[in-house]
């Protein structure tokens, strides 16, 4: 139901992502999405929240964020992504920039 939300949804999708490790050593990786409804009122909704497997690499951290961004049907309305001061979140967005490129879509991680 919320793919199908997505796909209708006319306005650009902002998300915020969080990699952390829990008390028992598990890395969990929460993605939310935010957006304006045709009301403009600020809409969010938690799109993953899995364990993550593998090193915090930019390159492992950029292909699950990309299969998120895939499985939801939204890699062509994102606009913004907003994570945490981590050193290692930088590299993500560089790398999801490239996974995008080969698709075709313009995603700028600078902005």
């Amino acid at each position: 139901m919320v793919v199908k939300y997505f796909q209708d949804l006319q306005f650009l999708i902002h998300l915020i992502f969080d990699l952390w490790s829990s008390p028992n050593y598990h890395s969990i990786l929460r993605v939310v999405a935010n957006w304006a409804s045709e009301e403009a009122v600020l809409q969010s909704c938690t799109i993953a929240f899995h364990l993550f497997l593998g090193p915090h690499s930019g390159v492992n951290l950029a292909s699950s964020l990309y299969s998120i961004l895939e499985l939801n049907d939204i890699s062509e309305k994102l606009e913004h992504v907003t994570a945490d001061n981590a050193t290692n979140n930088d590299q993500p967005l560089v790398e999801l920039d490239i996974l995008l490129g080969n698709e075709g879509i313009t995603f700028n991680p600078e902005s």
